[in-house]
């Protein structure tokens, strides 16, 4: 299934919801998520691939904190997206850098 801005998921669902095993496609920078699923959360083992070849591997609970990081991804890519669809390219660079700077 596709979503905005050409995020996407592929695996199972359950009650329209990821549910079971699947990938989910953060298409802007390059990520993904691969691994079990639950009621819309990564739940159980899964990989989580960033850039740069970095990936976090291990056992994710549903409601704990990778939940919050991957809403907020999502949240972060809307609001980038929507800057820069409005014509603030300059304002939405500036906060990439600002963004890209502090994690590495």
């Amino acid at each position: 299934m596709h979503y905005l801005y050409g995020n996407k998921y592929e695996g199972e669902f359950n009650n329209n919801k990821f549910d079971g095993y699947g990938i989910y496609y953060f298409y802007c920078f390059n990520w993904k998520y691969k691994g079990k699923w639950k009621n819309g959360c990564p739940n159980g083992y899964g990989i989580f691939y960033l850039s740069k070849g970095l990936k976090y591997e291990g056992t994710f609970n549903k409601n704990e904190k990778f939940r919050w990081l991957f809403m907020g991804i999502i949240l972060i890519l809307y609001f980038f997206f929507y800057l820069y669809k409005n014509n603030n390219k300059t304002i939405t660079l500036i906060l990439i850098l600002i963004i890209i700077n502090y994690y590495y």
